[in-house]
């Protein structure tokens, strides 16, 4: 039998002038520092050398919509860990750069929702067309990391890995019961049956719970989410639905029982993983080869997601070169830009300050000067909203409309886009969801409370003198529910409101009153059923909606466009010194780009036609000065970084 190769997982040599670490005897895993990196990853490297890479990649947390800000940036707000645009982002650079022959991928718990592991899922796919391996391995896991895993080309688990695939069900809190105990009541006002006021008003006593709509409905939701996930797997396993159900119904709840079904490939310890891998990875070059005993045909190099995100996107075709000449002096792109703007939490008014949610008023801001901007041609909505504030849901929708008479928007579902998500949704051309995204909820609710019988208990009484106005208290009078003219007065609201949602609905998605009346009340759609329902156009996520966009504004690959993140709201403290800092990475762009290298791309310009280092400093001064720039106050010696 084929001796197997030996792969020591402690490291045994050290080159001290790259920095590389070599793993085993015989056959090695060469791991690239930055330095080395950035020689290996090269124009000239790929053009003189044969060598292949692994790149090794893990996918873990909640995948969040955009790259958090370091520590430097902002404080107590640092990285932990990429992002989905960043990850995804990755594997279609490695998808279509020569020097990476396969990836491993490293999947961990994803408390995130399933729209979101359906984009990752559609990255590996199509990395995966382009006939590289990837490889998993995952040790934790449930239906969410068990999708990611059976869409590679390989799956592994370790022997004592915590896998199961439990199935879908339905969860409610009732809080009537303990508000009784506190000696609180909710008085709830909605429109829309199917609303989720039910968990603070339904009696729990009766046994019944929620009322038999809410129930149906959840049913419904289920059953189609449970449906989406079987049509994933059978997308990557290649097989039939109803053996995938039968698969989900046993629930297997170990890595072997996953193999038997066909979800994992086997069972194996991760070094065990390296040394298949590498065992292959020799036979091959072998097999390719001219000798058998040539030292380059045992060593395998390996780079990490770190290290490959300064992989220049451009290079391999991704992204267009950027035109600082045309930004600096003409305030504008020759190449086309798209702008992609979060809209990220529940819907506020004012200026909100919170994270997790969209204040109204710097989200307005932020859209208008978008209108105003030469460099941006079509905008794209990146919408992850269980809704909030109808006030400002409208206010925001008003914004989205009026931007769209200047330019194309499309609006991007993620896991969520219910109630004022979808309200601001309607207002872009276009709107993007995955099969697994939550939408709908066309309904109104609010609730009050009121802490009579908590004041009883208390001894707390109180007296209220409303004079000529009766209705003057009502806001204030916590200490009892409200009287029937009062109920009647905030109910009237509640149904204004309502309607106003419903005739918006209908205008922009072209519905009569009828067809609006059979998706309303309340009633929550996955993507999927959105579509067949014609709340949304297209199934898809955050790259399809911005290939819409670039084909909206004439260009055949949102790869030719510049991709525009907007920050909206609070800016870091380097903007405040003019400092413009674009997230490109939150876009799965791999750069990050300042005006600082634009400074220095200039200067450098400047140097090479014979100017001194103190003459290049000033012109750059008086430039920025000319400009307008608040930078202008640094003094030109700290210019030169």
């Amino acid at each position: 039998t084929e001796k197997k190769p030996h792969i020591d997982t402690t490291v045994t040599k050290k080159d001290k002038k790259g920095g590389a670490q070599l793993l085993g005897d015989d056959e090695k895993f060469v791991h690239l520092n930055k330095k080395k990196l950035n020689i290996v990853t090269s124009k000239v490297w790929r053009s003189i050398t044969k060598k292949k890479a692994q790149l090794h990649l893990e996918v873990s947390g909640d995948l969040p919509h955009r790259r958090r800000p370091s520590l430097l940036i902002s404080p107590g707000r640092e990285s932990k860990g990429p992002s989905l645009p960043e990850i995804c982002d990755t594997l279609y650079r490695a998808a279509k750069d020569p020097l990476i022959d396969s990836v491993f991928l490293t999947v961990k718990p994803l408390p995130c929702g399933f729209a979101r592991v359906e984009e990752l899922i559609s990255a590996i796919r199509i990395f995966r067309s382009t006939e590289k391996r990837i490889i998993a391995f995952v040790e934790m896991g449930a239906e969410k990391e068990i999708a990611v895993a059976s869409a590679c080309t390989e799956a592994y688990a370790p022997p004592g890995a915590y896998v199961s695939l439990n199935g879908f069900s339905n969860s409610f809190f009732l809080f009537s019961g303990l508000g009784e105990k506190a000696g609180i009541k909710a008085e709830v006002f909605q429109r829309g049956k199917y609303k989720g006021g039910h968990a603070l008003a339904a009696d729990w006593k009766d046994g019944k719970g929620l009322p038999q709509e809410v129930r149906e409905r959840s049913r419904l939701l289920r059953e189609d989410m449970r449906a989406r996930y079987i049509d994933i797997l059978s997308q990557s396993l290649e097989a039939n639905k109803d053996e995938i159900s039968e698969i989900i119904s046993k629930a297997p709840s170990s890595a072997s029982d996953l193999v038997e079904c066909n979800l994992l490939t086997g069972v194996l310890y991760k070094d065990q993983v390296m040394a298949k891998i590498m065992q292959q990875e020799t036979s091959q070059k072998k097999d390719g080869g001219n000798g058998e005993n040539d030292d380059s045909q045992k060593t395998m190099m390996v780079i990490d997601d770190k290290s490959y995100r300064n992989v220049s996107s451009t290079d391999l075709g991704l992204s267009p070169k950027k035109d600082y000449i045309s930004r600096i002096f003409l305030r504008k792109n020759v190449t086309p830009g798209i702008a992609v703007v979060p809209v990220l939490g529940t819907i506020q008014d004012g200026k909100g300050g919170r994270r997790g949610t969209v204040a109204s008023e710097p989200m307005i801001e932020a859209l208008e000067a978008l209108a105003k901007r030469k460099d941006v041609d079509a905008a794209v909505l990146r919408i992850d909203s269980p809704g909030g504030s109808a006030l400002a849901s409208d206010a925001i929708w008003r914004s989205v409309c009026l931007l769209g008479k200047q330019m194309p928007v499309v609006a991007s579902m993620g896991d969520v886009a219910a109630s004022g998500g979808y309200y601001i949704a309607m207002g872009a051309e276009e709107i993007f969801a995955s099969s697994t995204t939550v939408t709908g909820s066309i309904g109104v609710i609010t609730f009050r409370l009121s802490f009579e019988k908590l004041f009883e208990r208390l001894q707390i009484w109180a007296q209220t003198d409303p004079g000529k106005d009766p209705y003057s208290a009502m806001s204030r009078a916590i200490y009892r529910p409200l009287n029937m003219e009062e109920h009647e007065r905030v109910d009237g609201v509640v149904q204004s409101l309502y309607d106003e949602f419903v005739r918006k609905v209908g205008d922009c998605r072209n519905f009569t009153s009828d067809q609006v009346a059979r998706r309303a009340e309340g009633r929550v759609f996955t993507g999927f059923e959105a579509k067949e329902n014609g709340l949304v156009d297209n199934i898809g996520g955050l790259t399809d909606a911005i290939q819409s966009a670039a084909e909206l504004i004439g260009e055949d690959s949102w790869t030719k466009c510049n991709l525009i993140p907007v920050n909206v709201g609070k800016t870091s403290w380097l903007n405040r010194f003019g400092l413009q800092t674009l997230h490109a990475t939150s876009l799965g762009m791999s750069q990050y780009t300042t005006e600082f290298e634009y400074i220095k791309q200039f200067e450098e310009i400047l140097l090479s036609r014979g100017n001194s280092a103190y003459e290049a400093t000033s012109i750059l001064h008086q430039i920025l000065l000319s400009n307008g720039k608040p930078m202008a106050i640094v003094p030109p010696p700290l210019i030169d970084l």
